[in-house]
């Protein structure tokens, strides 16, 4: 029978097969381009951590106008005390049709005259709101209305600079045609050891 042999032949040692690493220059542009990244990152955080500055101009308040052109702090109580009393006053004319406010009033602290125009029960709010603010304001001494037949001695305000004269809202009896009204104002220095009377009684140039 025949018979026959195979010879195996001893396999050769497998040759390592070793990765190429990557080349320098490309593992390093790989890493600037990371760093890259994270400080672009970082910098679109920080400018969104920082709101943008609002410079706040356009709108100049009587306020800021006033402190911005020397205005003593007496001043700016004063002035603030008229722009609250004509904001008081301007929404009660623009509800005066509501509130039945421009009919003429019943009784009035002033006497009618020919150079006068009655007064309506409007002007006797305005008078009385302008008058309220004005003494609360804590420098005004003295007030002459066209509403008031005699000066308004402040209490307590002996001591206080102002003098303040007002018609409280001039043109009211055009308020039914809606024709624009206003409050007329005019501010005096007190005059040392003058009356009440000579106060209020100062010339125009004196304002």
């Amino acid at each position: 029978r025949a018979s026959g042999r195979v010879h195996l032949l001893p396999s050769s040692p497998a040759k390592a097969h070793s990765v190429p690493s990557l080349r320098p220059d490309i593992r390093c542009s790989r890493q600037q381009s990371s760093r890259a990244a994270v400080q672009v990152h970082a910098t679109d955080t920080a400018a969104a951590a920082a709101p943008a500055a609002y410079s706040g101009k356009g709108i100049t308040t009587l306020t800021t106008f006033l402190s911005q052109n020397g205005a003593t702090p007496d001043m700016l109580m004063l002035m603030q005390a008229l722009q609250t009393a004509s904001k008081i006053i301007a929404s009660r004319v623009a509800r005066a049709g509501l509130d039945d406010l421009g009919a003429a009033a019943a009784s009035s602290t002033s006497s009618q005259s020919m150079e006068r125009d009655a007064p309506k029960e409007l002007d006797v709010v305005a008078n009385e709101v302008l008058k309220a603010s004005l003494a609360s304001s804590g420098v005004v001494g003295v007030m002459a209305s066209e509403e008031e037949d005699d000066v308004v001695v402040v209490d307590g305000g002996d001591r206080s600079k102002y003098v303040v004269v007002f018609d409280p809202l001039d043109g009211s009896s055009n308020i039914s045609a809606s024709i624009a009204t206003g409050t007329i104002f005019g501010v005096y220095a007190r005059t040392p050891g003058g009356s009440p009377h000579a106060d209020a009684l100062q010339p125009g140039t004196s304002l």
